[in-house]
């Protein structure tokens, strides 16, 4: 599974941002393939929104996280 196919499989559940939240980073194996995992989850830890990546990118996350609000 690539992370274009997990993200259809997830967004469709991810919820509505409920202010304070927190960007989170994990280091998960997918298809053999150690890979980043960033997530962002509010107060509640419903996740927000996430970010899948084979290499540390943290100006891009940043970015990315960065249109939550």
């Amino acid at each position: 599974m690539d992370s274009s196919v997990l993200d259809k499989k997830i967004r469709h559940d991810l919820k509505q941002l409920n202010a304070p939240y927190k960007v989170n980073e994990t280091y998960i194996k997918l298809k053999s393939q150690w890979m980043y995992l960033y997530f962002v989850a509010d107060s509640e830890e419903n996740t927000i929104d996430f970010y899948l990546s084979k290499s540390r990118y943290k100006q891009t996350l940043f970015r990315t996280f960065l249109n939550l609000t």
